[in-house]
Protein backbone atom coordinates (compact mmCIF):
# COMPACT_ATOMS: atom_id res chain seq x y z
CA UNK A 1 0.00 0.00 0.00
CA UNK A 2 1.24 3.54 -1.23
CA UNK A 3 0.41 6.70 0.79
CA UNK A 4 1.17 10.58 0.51
CA UNK A 5 0.82 13.44 3.28
CA UNK A 6 0.24 16.84 1.91
CA UNK A 7 0.22 19.70 4.20
CA UNK A 8 -3.00 22.42 3.60
CA UNK A 9 -0.73 24.60 1.14
CA UNK A 10 -0.38 21.56 -1.31
CA UNK A 11 2.90 20.85 -0.21
CA UNK A 12 4.18 17.11 -0.44
CA UNK A 13 5.72 16.66 3.17
CA UNK A 14 6.05 12.64 3.08
CA UNK A 15 5.36 9.37 1.62
CA UNK A 16 5.68 5.58 1.42
CA UNK A 17 5.14 2.10 0.68
CA UNK A 18 4.42 -0.68 2.99
CA UNK A 19 3.51 -3.84 2.44
CA UNK A 20 -0.34 -5.31 2.19
CA UNK A 21 -3.15 -3.23 3.82
CA UNK A 22 -2.02 -1.61 6.67
CA UNK A 23 -4.31 -0.24 9.27
CA UNK A 24 -4.40 3.80 8.45
CA UNK A 25 -5.09 5.63 12.21
CA UNK A 26 -1.62 5.39 13.20
CA UNK A 27 -0.52 6.79 10.17
CA UNK A 28 -2.97 9.03 9.74
CA UNK A 29 -2.43 10.57 13.38
CA UNK A 30 -1.77 14.28 12.32
CA UNK A 31 -4.61 14.60 9.35
CA UNK A 32 -7.74 16.06 9.24
CA UNK A 33 -9.01 14.74 6.08
CA UNK A 34 -7.71 11.11 4.95
CA UNK A 35 -8.57 10.14 0.69
CA UNK A 36 -9.16 6.37 0.14
CA UNK A 37 -8.70 5.04 -3.15
CA UNK A 38 -11.15 2.23 -2.75
CA UNK A 39 -14.95 1.49 -2.13
CA UNK A 40 -16.13 2.73 0.96
CA UNK A 41 -19.28 1.57 0.42
CA UNK A 42 -21.98 -0.78 -1.04
CA UNK A 43 -24.94 -0.42 -3.38
CA UNK A 44 -28.14 0.46 -1.86
CA UNK A 45 -29.97 -2.50 -0.57
CA UNK A 46 -26.63 -4.30 0.02
CA UNK A 47 -25.47 -5.82 3.68
CA UNK A 48 -23.03 -7.66 2.95
CA UNK A 49 -20.42 -8.79 0.07
CA UNK A 50 -21.46 -12.36 -0.03
CA UNK A 51 -23.33 -14.13 -2.87
CA UNK A 52 -26.04 -15.50 -1.79
CA UNK A 53 -26.24 -13.11 0.92
CA UNK A 54 -25.71 -14.00 4.62
CA UNK A 55 -26.64 -10.78 6.62
CA UNK A 56 -30.02 -11.31 6.00
CA UNK A 57 -30.88 -8.01 5.15
CA UNK A 58 -29.84 -7.46 1.78
CA UNK A 59 -32.89 -6.06 -0.28
CA UNK A 60 -31.16 -5.32 -3.51
CA UNK A 61 -30.53 -7.93 -6.10
CA UNK A 62 -26.88 -8.75 -7.17
CA UNK A 63 -26.79 -6.91 -10.44
CA UNK A 64 -27.02 -3.45 -8.49
CA UNK A 65 -24.61 -1.11 -9.07
CA UNK A 66 -23.83 2.09 -6.88
CA UNK A 67 -24.57 5.50 -8.06
CA UNK A 68 -21.27 7.05 -7.83
CA UNK A 69 -19.95 4.38 -10.29
CA UNK A 70 -22.39 4.58 -12.69
CA UNK A 71 -21.58 8.29 -12.66
CA UNK A 72 -18.00 7.79 -13.57
CA UNK A 73 -19.23 5.35 -15.96
CA UNK A 74 -21.50 7.73 -17.65
CA UNK A 75 -18.33 10.12 -18.20
CA UNK A 76 -16.43 7.66 -19.98
CA UNK A 77 -14.23 6.74 -17.31
CA UNK A 78 -13.27 2.89 -16.91
CA UNK A 79 -13.13 1.50 -13.23
CA UNK A 80 -13.39 -1.91 -11.54
CA UNK A 81 -17.39 -2.10 -10.55
CA UNK A 82 -18.65 -2.97 -6.71
CA UNK A 83 -19.74 -6.73 -7.12
CA UNK A 84 -20.60 -9.75 -5.02
CA UNK A 85 -18.15 -11.77 -7.35
CA UNK A 86 -15.31 -8.59 -7.36
CA UNK A 87 -11.77 -9.23 -7.22
CA UNK A 88 -11.38 -6.80 -5.28
CA UNK A 89 -13.36 -7.92 -2.12
CA UNK A 90 -10.63 -7.65 0.74
CA UNK A 91 -9.61 -4.24 -0.94
CA UNK A 92 -13.73 -3.20 0.00
CA UNK A 93 -13.83 -4.76 2.92
CA UNK A 94 -10.49 -3.31 4.81
CA UNK A 95 -11.61 0.37 3.46
CA UNK A 96 -14.60 0.27 4.59
CA UNK A 97 -13.63 -0.63 8.36
CA UNK A 98 -10.79 1.97 8.01
CA UNK A 99 -13.77 4.68 7.23
CA UNK A 100 -15.49 3.63 10.55
CA UNK A 101 -12.62 3.89 12.74
CA UNK A 102 -11.12 7.02 11.14
CA UNK A 103 -14.73 8.43 11.44
CA UNK A 104 -14.93 7.59 15.15
CA UNK A 105 -11.35 8.92 15.27
CA UNK A 106 -12.97 12.49 14.44
CA UNK A 107 -11.70 12.53 10.90
CA UNK A 108 -13.20 13.12 7.76
CA UNK A 109 -12.69 10.24 5.09
CA UNK A 110 -13.18 10.62 1.51
CA UNK A 111 -13.55 8.09 -1.05
CA UNK A 112 -11.28 8.90 -4.20
CA UNK A 113 -10.58 7.45 -7.41
CA UNK A 114 -7.11 8.36 -8.95
CA UNK A 115 -7.95 7.09 -12.67
CA UNK A 116 -10.80 9.65 -12.53
CA UNK A 117 -9.23 12.59 -11.55
CA UNK A 118 -6.18 12.08 -13.42
CA UNK A 119 -8.87 11.99 -16.81
CA UNK A 120 -10.39 15.08 -15.34
CA UNK A 121 -7.12 17.29 -14.66
CA UNK A 122 -5.06 16.30 -17.53
CA UNK A 123 -7.30 13.98 -19.80
CA UNK A 124 -6.48 10.82 -21.03
CA UNK A 125 -2.62 9.16 -19.73
CA UNK A 126 -0.12 8.69 -22.83
CA UNK A 127 0.55 5.09 -22.38
CA UNK A 128 -0.59 2.70 -19.43
CA UNK A 129 -0.09 4.20 -16.00
CA UNK A 130 3.07 1.53 -15.40
CA UNK A 131 5.24 2.52 -18.08
CA UNK A 132 8.00 5.43 -18.23
CA UNK A 133 6.09 7.53 -20.28
CA UNK A 134 2.67 7.29 -18.14
CA UNK A 135 4.87 8.07 -14.78
CA UNK A 136 6.72 11.00 -16.52
CA UNK A 137 3.66 12.46 -17.87
CA UNK A 138 2.48 12.17 -14.71
CA UNK A 139 4.71 13.64 -12.20
CA UNK A 140 5.30 16.26 -14.74
CA UNK A 141 1.73 16.86 -14.24
CA UNK A 142 1.80 16.70 -10.50
CA UNK A 143 4.30 19.03 -10.00
CA UNK A 144 2.83 21.49 -11.59
CA UNK A 145 -0.08 21.70 -8.88
CA UNK A 146 1.66 19.79 -5.75
CA UNK A 147 4.79 21.60 -3.93
CA UNK A 148 8.58 19.51 -3.40
CA UNK A 149 7.24 16.58 -5.75
CA UNK A 150 10.64 14.61 -6.04
CA UNK A 151 12.88 15.35 -9.84
CA UNK A 152 15.53 13.68 -8.39
CA UNK A 153 13.64 10.25 -9.89
CA UNK A 154 10.85 8.65 -11.08
CA UNK A 155 8.12 7.73 -8.78
CA UNK A 156 6.40 4.58 -9.06
CA UNK A 157 2.61 4.48 -10.57
CA UNK A 158 1.43 3.59 -6.93
CA UNK A 159 3.34 6.37 -5.49
CA UNK A 160 2.00 8.46 -8.58
CA UNK A 161 -1.32 7.22 -7.65
CA UNK A 162 -1.04 7.87 -3.96
CA UNK A 163 0.02 11.37 -4.42
CA UNK A 164 -3.40 11.82 -6.64
CA UNK A 165 -5.55 10.40 -4.50
CA UNK A 166 -3.63 12.68 -1.63
CA UNK A 167 -4.09 15.86 -4.14
CA UNK A 168 -7.84 15.04 -4.92
CA UNK A 169 -8.62 15.08 -1.52
CA UNK A 170 -7.33 18.62 -1.05
CA UNK A 171 -9.03 19.49 -3.53
CA UNK A 172 -12.08 18.75 -1.75
CA UNK A 173 -10.98 20.23 0.99
CA UNK A 174 -10.30 23.34 -1.04
CA UNK A 175 -14.12 23.56 -2.78
CA UNK A 176 -12.56 22.16 -5.67
CA UNK A 177 -14.04 18.75 -5.98
CA UNK A 178 -17.10 17.36 -6.42
CA UNK A 179 -19.40 14.48 -4.94
CA UNK A 180 -20.52 11.79 -7.39
CA UNK A 181 -23.52 9.70 -6.03
CA UNK A 182 -25.04 8.84 -3.23
CA UNK A 183 -24.20 9.47 0.44
CA UNK A 184 -25.79 6.33 2.06
CA UNK A 185 -23.84 4.11 -0.09
CA UNK A 186 -20.62 5.93 -0.54
CA UNK A 187 -19.67 9.13 -2.90
CA UNK A 188 -16.90 9.32 -4.68
CA UNK A 189 -14.69 12.53 -4.85
CA UNK A 190 -13.51 14.38 -8.12
CA UNK A 191 -11.96 17.05 -9.37
CA UNK A 192 -14.51 19.89 -10.72
CA UNK A 193 -12.95 20.17 -14.24
CA UNK A 194 -10.43 22.82 -14.65
CA UNK A 195 -12.12 25.43 -16.70
CA UNK A 196 -14.69 26.33 -13.67
CA UNK A 197 -11.66 25.92 -10.75
CA UNK A 198 -8.20 27.51 -10.63
CA UNK A 199 -5.80 25.31 -9.97
CA UNK A 200 -1.93 25.00 -8.88
CA UNK A 201 0.73 26.14 -6.27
Amino acid sequence: MSFAFLDKEGRLIGWGRLPGHVELPPLATDARLVAIDAPLGLPMGWGCLDLPCTCGTCTAPPSARRAAEVALGNMGIGLFWTTKRSILRPLIEWAIRQRKVLEGLGKEVVEVYPYASKMILWGRPPARKSTVLARRWLQENLASVVADVPRERLLSHDELDALVAAYSGLLWARGQAQALGLPHEGVIVVPKPPIEEGYGL
